[in-house]
């Protein structure tokens, strides 16, 4: 289809001048194409190009450039997947150029295609009166009591599992390396592991958590379970425009926490994948993880069954509004004793010099959360706190 092939370049030349991370974008989801996407496309421009007169080439133009940004917003998921557009839609966006002018047409392009459009919609659910909720109902661990309190938490685990393959994605490799120097634990490089040392990495340096995704959890004396039975990790405030998502069980989020870290975009040696991927990120996001309403945390912990843990998703940082650690949380036995999991990761890895440290710089308390998940040590919580010399 040489003149088809000639009207997507045209289109594809318009919306690179508005936006070449929007071009590149389009150009990629094209070359994937299968044949019913090609013909849909064709069909919708063809239709299209009977509403212009001789001398409108400026908006036949523009028309082509909106009709493959409005087809690919609404119905493409990849090659001959999507919603099949019905004649009744073909026909809803034939009409709406009708009467559209190419300055009205190209305005909503730029809204489409720059990310005007996904930003103003961040914004408005940012402002959603649902998430105040997080900032006015949690309570302060400054005045914690164990029969009576409501938190937003980050369990952390000591260490965790880093697939970092050396030869096939040097660059990637080379960021960690230097980004994480001193929290690298045990390499084997033959089956692509690496070890970080996380729980020492956040202690150390809790203003780390303003470039992540959390994941975390509400919790109150008759939910307190964590993911993974974690025993410790830092009490959050975070500010309303931070919450992402929240929900009674697991949100299986990983892919879009991994999505715009530091060592993903270093893989990439092109700055244009770079801004892909972080675009990619942002509309990822929107789309799955920031929804218009969030639950309160009532209605997460409503919805929490007593042996799962939920999960609350919280961006680190969005411009200047950024999450705060206000205590760091430690689960005890309901007599007050440490579990013997967190005593022999205390010996382990250090806990106790790290645990006190962050204390002591942030300001902030330890405090305990009774959990009867654990099995109780010889050791008291009030006599390990008190021996870290705060």
């Amino acid at each position: 289809m040489p003149e088809f092939t000639e009207s997507i370049d045209e289109a594809l030349g318009i919306i690179t001048g508005i936006s070449a991370i929007g071009g590149a974008k389009l150009r990629k989801k094209l070359q994937e194409a299968g044949a019913r996407n090609i013909q849909d496309l064709d069909q919708w421009m063809h239709e299209a190009d009977q509403l212009a007169y001789f001398f409108q080439w400026n908006w036949k133009s523009t028309a082509r450039a909106w009709i493959l940004v409005t087809y690919i917003a609404r119905y493409w998921a990849g090659p001959e997947m999507g919603a099949q557009p019905s004649r009744g839609e073909r026909d809803e966006a034939i009409n709406h150029l009708r009467t559209a002018s190419a300055i009205l047409l190209r305005s909503q392009l730029t809204d489409l295609v720059s990310g005007r459009e996904v930003l103003r919609m961040f914004l408005e659910r940012q402002r959603h009166p649902s998430r105040v909720t997080w900032s006015n109902t949690l309570t302060s661990p400054r005045a914690h009591r164990q029969d009576n309190f409501l938190y937003l938490i980050h369990a952390m685990r000591p260490q965790t599992g880093l697939t970092v393959n050396v030869h096939a994605s040097p660059l990637r490799a080379a960021y960690l390396a230097r980004q994480l120097h001193g929290y690298i634990g045990a390499q084997d490089i033959a089956a692509n592991s690496w070890q970080l040392l996380s729980a020492k990495l956040f202690l150390t340096e809790p203003e780390r958590l303003w470039t992540e995704v959390l994941s975390c959890s509400v919790i109150n004396s008759q939910r307190v379970k964590t993911y993974g039975d974690c025993s410790f990790g830092f009490v959050l405030e975070a500010p309303a425009a931070n919450i992402c998502v929240a929900a009674g069980r697991d949100l299986a989020a990983s892919g879009t926490q991994h999505m715009a870290r530091g060592d993903k975009l270093a893989a990439e040696a092109v700055m244009m994948n770079r801004l892909l991927a972080v675009d990619d990120f942002i509309t990822n996001l929107i789309d799955g993880f920031y929804p218009p309403e969030v639950l309160s945390p009532a209605e997460v912990l409503r919805d929490t069954n007593f042996n799962a843990h939920n999960e609350v998703l919280v961006v680190g940082s969005i411009g200047s509004s950024r999450v705060r650690p206000t205590a760091i949380f430690i689960k005890v036995t309901h007599t007050g004793r440490l579990w013997t999991t967190f005593l022999a990761d205390d010996v382990q890895y250090r806990l106790a010099a790290l645990i006190g440290n962050c204390a002591r710089r942030l300001g902030i308390p330890i405090i305990a959360i009774p959990d009867s998940r654990g099995k109780a040590s010889k050791i008291s919580f009030d006599f390990w706190v008190n021996n870290l010399g705060l």
